[in-house]
């Protein structure tokens, strides 16, 4: 094989070589002070346009800054893999829904009825971190009909969300196809209809040290098989933790068997509050809810280890710690119970379970 030729290149050629290349400059995003979100929106999927334009090598996070609010007012589309969105604090960067109707503001990978697989490969790596997102207002009121969701991944995974307060949402986290290798570090979920959803075949799942309050349903499994929890569970509506097995799932699709039930989910060192605000209207029937689905299969393989639970408010002699109903493989281990609101550790509300 002959000698290949050598290129020289001056050092000005090297330079104008260099600058051709395509690259990603630092993008910060102050607030702007328009409340009806147009100018904020825009200069966000102005910065998220420019770095889907540029190798994933390239992407340097979004900057938003504090000391104002950022006002979003439709969703952001064309999110490239590698995007992250970052404040400068969950506490300094306030970010304010002012948004029409239902919107899902980040969608991540495309939606499939009947893919191949149900995590199909694309690891986004999507990051939100330091921020506080919330929809005005948020309350208990509207509790079951809110409306929008923060982020809906399709079946892709590698997310991290690291110090996010997301709060008033319809749904906050919404995995409607899956997600793998997803972490939740030191966030809030507040006041959601539906804090984090992992539809069927979540895998590699982290939750540590994530305070959700005041949801309706603060986790909810549909077909995730595998994950942890090491985090604070206080004051939700219907449970503190729902596996749901439905062959139908909440996104509306039939999933296959193989990714119905078999799942290892471990929480341990979680803290588990009812009625901490003392009203005596937040205390959940349940604080887990393992649900068989409806052609007769069943959940298995969950792990509760080294938990407190205080269950707070009067008792009205129905609501348990742990409500099965279709569920096997269940273990309890050194789980502290005080609190009179609970009447039942166990509480089996069809066939009998192994637990």
């Amino acid at each position: 094989m002959p000698d290949l030729p050598t290129i020289t290149l001056s050092q000005a050629n090297y330079a104008r070589f260099v600058a051709a290349l395509p690259s990603a400059a630092q993008t910060t995003i102050e607030p702007s002070g328009d409340v009806s979100g147009a100018t904020d929106t825009a200069a966000l999927q102005t910065a998220i346009t420019a770095m889907a334009a540029v190798p994933r090598s390239q992407r340097l996070p979004i900057l938003l800054g504090g000391g104002g609010i950022h006002y979003w007012s439709a969703a952001f589309t064309g999110v490239p893999a590698g995007c992250e969105i970052a404040g400068v604090g969950m506490r300094q960067t306030e970010v304010q829904i002012v948004a029409a109707g239902d919107v899902t503001f980040f969608t991540l990978d495309t939606f499939q009825s009947s893919p191949a697989d149900y995590f199909h490969g694309k690891a986004y790596g999507f990051v939100l971190r330091n921020l506080y997102v919330q929809i005005p207002g948020t309350s208990y009121a509207g509790e079951g009909s809110r409306a929008h969701t923060l982020v809906q991944d399709n079946g892709s995974g590698s997310m991290t969300f690291d110090r996010v307060s997301v709060a008033g949402f319809k749904r906050g986290i919404w995995a409607a196809y899956g997600s793998d290798f997803t972490y939740l570090t030191e966030c809030e979920l507040r006041y959601n209809d539906v804090g984090v959803y992992f539809g069927p075949r979540s895998e590699q799942i982290k939750l540590d040290k994530v305070m959700f309050l005041g949801n309706r349903e603060a986790l909810v499994l549909d077909g995730a098989t595998t994950g942890t929890s090491e985090c604070y569970y206080i004051d939700s509506g219907v449970a503190n933790v729902t596996f749901d097995g439905n062959t139908t799932t909440r996104s509306g699709v039939t999933r296959p068997a193989i990714y119905n039930y078999d799942t290892v989910w471990t929480f341990q060192n979680d803290w588990h509050e009812s009625n901490a605000d003392g009203s005596g209207k937040r205390i959940p029937p349940r604080f887990f809810w393992i649900k068989g689905n409806d052609a007769g299969l069943i959940v298995r393989g969950i792990h509760l280890r080294d938990a407190y639970v205080v269950a707070g408010g009067p008792a009205d002699g129905t609501r348990a710690v742990l409500e099965v109903d279709g569920g096997t493989h269940i273990s309890m281990d050194d789980t502290l119970v005080t609190g009179s609101a609970m009447t039942y550790a166990v509480k089996v509300s069809s066939a009998a379970p192994r637990v």
